[in-house]
């Protein structure tokens, strides 16, 4: 059982899974539109906080491994969005700097499958003294179900899913739907599946 924490800081956690290293085209549409999320959140509770309100900091989590290890072998998914939103003009170069400067951003940078993009998460969330705190997840709109149904069975905790449309390829959606997203929930429950998912993954990452 999860100790409770009493005291911890309040925070809204803004996590956003990754999807590969190299960042162009619908990818970089996608942190863009976190990077907006995550301004808007900090605007919001700076308010509340002038107004006399309750307030949180708002703390951007990265997830994502190495997972181009031919193309891009010592850039993490996390680090590469990181990097990519800092050098990011959206009208003000220091925009990030406007969302990060509330706290320090969390890297997780060991994952390689969705499974462990949340297992990872809700171990740093732990670690933190956040589990108690509100939680957004920013995801391929093709994988939001499966994300918040494993967020709901490896943390019992609800999170504001964000869906964005980064797949857009027909035959992927499709993919992600008949074959990708059973596989994971039922990974969850069997661990021998799972074992075969990250052998398979890791059979992806290496000519990627």
């Amino acid at each position: 059982m999860t100790p409770k924490i009493k005291n911890f800081p309040k925070v809204h956690i803004y996590a956003v899974l990754g999807y590969g290293t190299w960042i162009k085209g619908t990818y970089a549409e996608y942190l863009l539109c976190a990077l907006r999320m995550m301004r808007n959140l900090v605007r919001y509770y700076n308010h509340e906080r002038i107004v006399g309100r309750d307030y949180r900091k708002v703390v951007p989590v990265f997830l994502g491994g190495k997972t181009n290890l031919k193309t891009n072998p010592h850039t993490s998914e996390a680090r590469a969005m990181y990097d990519y939103l800092c050098k990011l003009e959206d009208g003000d170069p220091t925009e990030f700097d406007f969302v990060k400067d509330t706290w320090k951003p969390i890297l997780e940078e060991e994952s390689i499958t969705t499974n462990q993009n949340l297992q990872f998460l809700f171990k740093k969330l732990r670690e933190a003294h956040f589990q108690g705190s509100r939680l957004t997840i920013q995801c391929d709109d093709c994988r939001s179900f499966k994300v918040d149904l494993l967020w709901r069975f490896i943390s019992k905790l609800k999170a504001d899913i964000v869906p964005f449309d980064i797949t857009r390829d027909m035959k992927e959606k499709l993919k992600q739907y008949a074959f990708k997203t059973p596989l994971d929930i039922a990974g969850y429950f069997i661990p021998w599946l799972e074992q075969f998912e990250l052998d398979y993954r890791r059979k992806i990452i290496a000519i990627s």
